[in-house]
């Protein structure tokens, strides 16, 4: 299943990640964040954290659409 095509998941555990995840790339960067390290800051196991995304760089970018619709959201207000 391509990137296009894959049904995303969505609640608590999701937002749970991807806030996680935002915390742990901006203090380490891509390349210095570690999958243990998201779950631990998103309070969730590894498995849960495959189970929405199954490799760091669509979690990556996830977290950085999320943070740019996030900021455009408050540049409007």
């Amino acid at each position: 299943m391509n990137e296009q095509t894959r049904i995303v998941k969505v609640g608590r555990k999701y937002d749970q990640v991807l806030e996680g995840a935002r915390d742990v790339f901006m203090a380490d960067g891509f390349e210095g964040a570690s999958v243990d390290d998201i779950a631990r800051a998103s309070g969730v196991s590894k498995a849960t954290l495959y189970s929405y995304f199954p490799d760091k760089r669509l979690l990556f970018r996830a977290v950085v659409r999320t943070e740019c619709e996030r900021q455009a959201c408050e540049a409007d207000d």
